[in-house]
C-alpha cells in the first residue's frame, strides 16, 4: 500500500494554510497469480562477508508493506531580462537579518584565520 503526501505550500504564509493532500494506491502486481497472495508476502535478501566468503541471507515476510511517498513542488518566479528567460525556485522564509549575520559571522571568521596565521608565522 502506497500512502503519497503531496505538499504544495507557501512557506511564508501561516503554518495552518499548508495543508498536506493524502492518496492511497495499490504497490503491488494485480496481474500475478492468485495462489501466490499478492501484496501479502515480500522477499528480500541481505548481504554480507562471512569468512572471506560474500554471504546471503533470504527473508520472507509476510503482512502488508506501507510505503510513505512525500513530494513537494517549490514555487517558481520567472524572471524576464533583455535576452535571457530565468526560473528561480523558492521555498520562502527568506529573512534578510539571517543572510547579514551570516555573511557578518563568515567574514569574521575569515578575520579570526588571518590573526591567528599572522600571530603563528610571526613566533
Amino acid at each position: 500500500m502506497g500512502i503519497e503526501i503531496y505538499w504544495d505550500c507557501n512557506l511564508d504564509s501561516w503554518f495552518h494554510r499548508c495543508q498536506p493532500k493524502y492518496s492511497f494506491r495499490r504497490l503491488d502486481d494485480k496481474t500475478t497469480n492468485a495462489a501466490l497472495y499478492p501484496g501479502y508476502n515480500f522477499r528480500y535478501a541481505k548481504y554480507y562477508k562471512e569468512l572471506n566468503f560474500e554471504t546471503r541471507t533470504l527473508i520472507k515476510v509476510f503482512g502488508i508493506r506501507f510505503d510513505i511517498l512525500v513530494f513537494g513542488i517549490p514555487r517558481s518566479v520567472a524572471l524576464n531580462s533583455n535576452r535571457v528567460n530565468l526560473l528561480c525556485f523558492q521555498g520562502g522564509k527568506f529573512d534578510i537579518i539571517q543572510l547579514i549575520v551570516y555573511i557578518g559571522s563568515t567574514l569574521s571568521y575569515f578575520g579570526l584565520v588571518r590573526q591567528s596565521l599572522s600571530q603563528a608565522l610571526q613566533k
